[in-house]
């Protein structure tokens, strides 16, 4: 199954989280 990649700024978009957040998440998670 072929992953999905988005944009930071589409995913944001996508789940109504600002880009910053999903940074930090995917730092803090190691994403």
């Amino acid at each position: 199954m072929a992953e999905i990649h988005y944009l930071i700024s589409d995913a944001s978009k996508k789940v109504d989280v600002e880009a910053h957040v999903l940074r930090y998440w995917e730092e803090e998670l190691e994403l």
